[in-house]
């Protein structure tokens, strides 16, 4: 995997590890700590991140989104040889522990109060998701603020002035409605994703940045995109019509693949095994 980018700046540095069904990670880098949001990557990959940012599990903070595999799927290996800082809303936190988290690493923590660490700050809102309580995440480092909005069905105006400040946005863009419509999906699971508890669609994730259009965002990626019900030759459409309309720098991440962005540097790196969730 490539090193992440050295020296770091003071507005971190942001890493995805992986962001659709198949397991979604991301970390921003400071140059004390390592904010993981999610953890569904296998343990090795977290590993080796973390060894290759030369910094230790000591270093780490993990953020959890909500308790689907694809978004822990790294924690239950990752728990029986550390005890790392995790947390979550309450309804995340017992879910975690009913499916084998131990408790001594769970943390909850509630929306809309901010929480303050050496090097960052953060705050977590509340999205939509057939998840027990799930969470969507800002997160400030020095005077840069990340968001991360994905597995959420409906967009509020709470939300998107939750989302309002932040420079740095991972948005869902996981599914084009008419082809979930057409696909080989069977129709409870086409309701389920189109419904307010599902995900965000294309359209969506364009509505949003229109919203939030003339504010503070610099930098879009769309994320969590679904390989069946999407396409993303759409999505680079979708991509360069909302930087030219809103302008917002924004791109696509693909499945199994590894980004790190530094301010206007950019790294592609590894690609994920699906059957065992690590970087090959």
């Amino acid at each position: 995997m490539n090193k992440p980018f050295t020296p770091l700046m003071d507005q971190g540095v942001l890493h995805i590890l992986s962001s659709g069904s198949k397991g979604n990670c991301c970390c921003i880098e400071t140059e004390r700590e390592l904010i993981f949001i999610d953890a569904g990557v296998g343990v090795r990959s977290l590993l080796r991140f973390i060894g290759d940012s030369g910094k230790s599990v000591d270093d780490a903070y993990f953020f959890i989104t909500h308790e689907h595999g694809d978004h822990i799927s790294g924690l239950h290996k990752f728990c029986q040889r550390f005890t790392p800082k995790i947390f979550a809303s309450e309804g995340t936190v017992n879910s975690l522990n009913w499916k084998g988290i131990p408790r001594k690493c769970l943390t909850p923590i509630s929306s809309g109060k901010l929480y303050g660490f050496p090097s960052f700050c953060i705050s977590a809102f509340n999205t939509s998701h057939d998840a027990y309580e799930p969470f969507g995440y800002t997160l400030t480092v020095g005077e840069s603020q990340y968001g991360i909005l994905t597995d959420c069905g409906k967009v509020t105006k709470r939300l998107i002035d939750a989302i309002s400040g932040v420079n740095t946005l991972i948005l869902e863009a996981n599914y084009d409605a008419n082809m979930l419509e057409n696909g080989p999906y069977e129709e409870r699971l086409k309701k389920r994703i189109a419904s307010s508890k599902g995900h965000l669609s294309n359209l969506d994730a364009c509505n949003i940045l229109a919203r939030l259009s003339g504010g503070a965002l610099r930098e879009c990626h769309f994320g969590h995109v679904s390989e069946t019900n999407n396409s993303y030759e759409l999505l680079d459409q979708l991509a360069a019509f909302c930087q030219k309309s809103f302008g917002v720098k924004v791109d696509v991440l693909r499945q199994r693949t590894y980004y790190s962005y530094r301010g206007e540097q950019a790294a592609v790196g590894c690609i994920m095994d699906n059957e065992r969730g690590d970087f090959l």
